[in-house]
């Protein structure tokens, strides 16, 4: 394995992902015993897919492994083709080698038809990349081989020349070789689940999917611990802002560490604050830079720009609109806006459940809204940056206002009286419920939903993951969720098909949704 392949300060953050691990090394004995079947990695940019390859490749180097990044490799396609071989070499054979070292070698006489198609004043771009793929093979017969694609949707740009339009069917012709594993990954998830799953695809049912998460709150407080001292309030905090994603877990809690090192500030949740505010509006800032990498991406892959830009606008405003009213808001008609709202979920940045529409990454979402009036500076005491946390606090950490905390002690005084039960607001290792009565039978476990529109899907969905996640999640419990507006039908539906009792604001039972 290259020495510079998996870095130990890269390796020492690698974090939660055995199940994922144990479902890469049962494919390679199920291939290694004759069995082959291609695996797909996908997931959100930088949520942990190289890492989870680079440990997979250190922990089994009794298997021969090439690791290609096409985001990096690539070009032309004869150029694309030279650093494909030149970089299969270069792992296969465990060392630096130019093209024309290549000829003596296995693979020799595919490196001399390419050397062939150098010289021509104008060579076949269908040729060329197939000698690329056809050089895997020719390893293969020397020992069989395990092949790492990364970013493998890159692989779409040869679209772009006639000759290779159907450059999908060219690479099926390979990946069915009894020699060679193929693992590809790609940053973009529908992008590359159109390419396995969809049934006019050249590859549809060649791969098996293993999709990649956000961590769950264990596996965030220990990844933060791999960085930083900090208390349980704080990786709570840093687990709500950033979601659970691995990167933006990493970057806060570098930026604090930074921070407390320099400006000797306590590792504090107000400190946490200030490093995710510098981290995301500091030109400079991690996350900054793969926010603007995103969405640089996105609009150089999207078909329509202005009107993308128009909806994600939009949904700062107001998250979870219809595709009726982001027709309305956008003034255009409701065929242009399924057409872009489909865009923008095919490079998921948009996520829809039931008819609504979410940006996805709440950290871009912040970055698109905070960077609008400001960019920060480094110093986590600059003036702006106090400007800014009180900005976050109300707007994105939704601390409860005494207007709704006196809401929430009524409705638990109201439910006591009709219940027989004492409720009291709860709140242990980062699971917060509105509240939780305990008598001889059973939990009952609350949830309150006070505002002028009605609950949706993922409202009811957050609620049960809690519970999973809670310490009640093997007690006998009822689940009560009342909601001042409703619920959607599609959150209805899940509701009563997983025990929760929805009541409304008059803690009368729900039984017809509210559209």
């Amino acid at each position: 394995m290259n020495e510079n392949f998996y870095p130990e300060s890269e390796e020492i953050l690698f974090t939660n992902r055995e199940k994922e691990l144990e479902t890469l090394e049962f494919y390679l004995e199920e291939f290694l015993n004759g069995i082959k079947e291609n695996v797909c990695i996908f997931g959100l940019r930088r949520i942990g897919k190289t890492i989870l390859i680079r440990e997979f490749v250190k922990r089994h180097k009794e298997i021969k492994s090439i690791y290609l990044n096409f985001e990096f490799l690539f070009s032309v396609p004869i150029e694309l083709s030279q650093s494909f071989i030149l970089e299969s070499a270069k792992w296969f054979f465990d060392k630096e080698l130019e093209i024309y070292d290549l000829v003596a070698l296995p693979g020799g006489e595919v490196v001399k038809k390419l050397l062939r198609e150098l010289e021509k004043g104008e060579s076949s771009k269908t040729a060329v990349i197939k000698l690329a793929f056809e050089y895997l093979r020719v390893l293969g017969k020397e020992e069989k081989i395990v092949v790492f694609m990364d970013e493998f949707q890159e692989i779409l740009k040869l679209k772009n020349y006639r000759e290779l339009r159907n450059i999908l069917g060219i690479f099926r012709e390979y990946i069915n070789d009894e020699n060679i594993l193929f693992v590809i990954s790609g940053s973009f998830p529908h992008i590359m689940r159109d390419m396995i799953a969809n049934g006019e695809s050249p590859l549809y049912n060649q791969f098996k999917e293993l999709k990649l998460d956000y961590f769950e709150r264990e596996s965030a407080y220990e990844l933060i611990s791999k960085v930083i001292e900090c208390g349980e309030e704080s990786k709570r905090l840093t687990h709500q802002l950033t979601g659970g994603h691995p990167f933006y877990i990493i970057s806060i809690a570098k930026r604090t560490k930074l921070i407390h090192r320099i400006y000797e500030l306590s590792v504090n949740q107000t400190t946490i604050k200030r490093a995710f505010l510098i981290e995301t509006l500091y030109p400079e800032g991690g996350i900054y830079k793969h926010c603007s990498y995103l969405l640089n991406t996105v609009l150089s892959l999207a078909k329509y720009k202005a009107p993308l830009i128009g909806i994600l606008n939009t949904l700062l405003k107001e998250d979870g609109l219809t595709q009726s009213k982001i027709a309305k808001r956008i003034k255009v008609s409701q065929g242009e806006a399924r057409l872009y709202t489909s865009e923008l979920e095919r490079l998921d940045i948009l996520q829809r459940i039931e008819d609504r529409y979410y940006i996805e990454d709440k950290v871009f979402k912040m970055w698109l809204d905070l960077r609008k009036t400001a960019e920060l500076g480094e110093s986590p005491r600059d003036k702006p940056v106090e400007i800014y946390l009180k900005i976050l606090e109300r707007k994105y950490l939704k601390a409860k206002t005494e207007l709704g905390k006196a809401k929430e002690s009524e409705v638990r005084e109201r439910l006591r009286e009709k219940l027989r039960i004492e409720f009291k607001p709860y709140l242990d290792k980062g699971i917060e419920f509105d509240g939780v009565g305990i008598d001889d039978n059973y939990v009952t476990i609350l949830e309150l939903k006070w505002k002028n529109k009605p609950a949706d899907l993922r409202a009811m969905k957050n609620f049960l993951e809690k519970i999973e996640q809670s310490e009640f999640s093997t007690e006998k419990k009822r689940l009560i969720f009342i909601s001042k507006s409703g619920l959607t039908p599609a959150a209805l539906k899940f509701a009563k098909s997983n025990g929760v009792e929805v009541l409304d604001n008059t803690l009368e039972e729900v039984r017809e949704e509210r559209v």
